[in-house]
């Protein structure tokens, strides 16, 4: 009887934690997987800081700036130091990438993702502000974020064997044009050998950085003295 009853439990605690195991196995480790409309993708960041440009206006008195956030461990390029906008040349004003490491699980064509910021209050900048830089046609689509109205345009532009997969937001804030370009750079999947390296899937990249993207505020301040 007794020994009956030992395997009775024996039982009870397997079946416990074999379902255990299927629950953890179906819901994954937290700290590697951030969910998404398109499924999972394995870059998660753990923490943010905050990206901020000030600027004062002799003019009206006014200081403005604007800031966004983004993941802690991301690389951040300044001034000359950035790239990946189509406004002026010269106007890039921060580069926010992913981290080298990101996206290395398997072997694939990614070569970067990063969000760019540029600016300028350049008369033909401003003019054209809210022309396609690669079509020459009106941006019409429409994205508002924190209160503020984008023109929004898809660009890609391939050379070299590589493609560069872009998604160009602009606005005018206080006279000055500002763009923000969310870019994906790949390699050309056909030069390499079949089956050597898989095709990235840019749907991976660009929902953090669409993330950061709408932390972007602009706000204004008059002058105190």
């Amino acid at each position: 009887m007794e020994n009956k009853n030992f395997k009775t439990i024996g039982l009870i605690i397997l079946t416990i934690v074999l379902f255990g195991i299927i629950f953890l196995a179906k819901k994954g480790p937290s700290n590697t997987t951030v969910g998404n409309q398109q499924g999972d993708y394995r870059y998660a960041p753990l923490d943010w800081k905050i990206w901020e440009d000030q600027y004062y206006s002799k003019e009206t008195g006014e200081f403005f700036s604007y800031r966004l956030s983004y993941p802690r461990d991301f690389d951040v390029y300044r001034m000359g130091g950035a790239s990946g906008g189509f406004l002026v040349p010269g106007s890039e004003r921060v580069q926010i990438k992913f981290p080298e490491d990101a996206f290395q699980d398997k072997k694939t064509n990614f070569g970067e993702a990063y969000i760019s910021v540029s600016e300028s209050k350049a008369a033909n900048a401003v003019a054209s502000c809210f022309i396609d830089p690669q079509t020459g046609d009106a941006m019409t689509k429409k994205e508002t974020i924190n209160e503020l109205n984008f023109l929004e345009t898809d660009v890609t532009d391939a050379g070299a064997g590589n493609i560069y997969t872009s998604r160009v937001y602009r606005t005018i804030f206080q006279g000055l044009c500002y763009e923000l370009t969310l870019t994906v750079h790949t390699s050309n999947i056909y030069n390499y050998d079949p089956g050597t390296v898989t095709e990235f899937d840019k749907n991976l990249a660009f929902p953090l950085l669409e993330k950061i993207f709408r932390t972007v505020n602009f706000n204004t301040s008059v002058n105190p003295d």
